[in-house]
């Protein structure tokens, strides 16, 4: 999916824009959030490595994940889950993850 939306980006609306493919990519206020039923971390990890793999080749210059801390942890709506960190700033999974791909790992 990921993959997907950032092809479609680069190669059909900038393209219909007018804006050629020398102009960077900036992936902003872009997250997993941490619902029940869903694996923040591995979705988050391969979203981050399709950013990473195409790179390159859809000239992606920015990743700016959408929010260290959760607006509203037990709130059950994805946007107040987003956060890598819960409303109480305790460590969620994917903090450890999105650190040591930070870091270069």
């Amino acid at each position: 999916m990921t993959e997907h939306a950032l092809r479609h980006l680069r190669e059909h609306s900038l393209v219909v824009a007018g804006i050629p493919a020398t102009t960077p990519i900036h992936v902003a206020e872009n997250g997993s959030p941490s619902l029940a039923g869903r694996d923040q971390v591995a979705s988050l990890a391969t979203m981050l490595a399709v950013v990473r793999e195409q790179e390159a080749a859809l000239n992606i210059a920015v990743y700016e994940l959408f929010a260290l801390r959760d607006a509203d942890t037990g709130g059950g709506e994805a946007v107040g889950a987003l956060g890598l960190v819960t409303d109480y700033y305790v460590r969620k999974p994917a903090f450890d993850l999105y650190r040591r791909i930070v870091a270069g790992g």
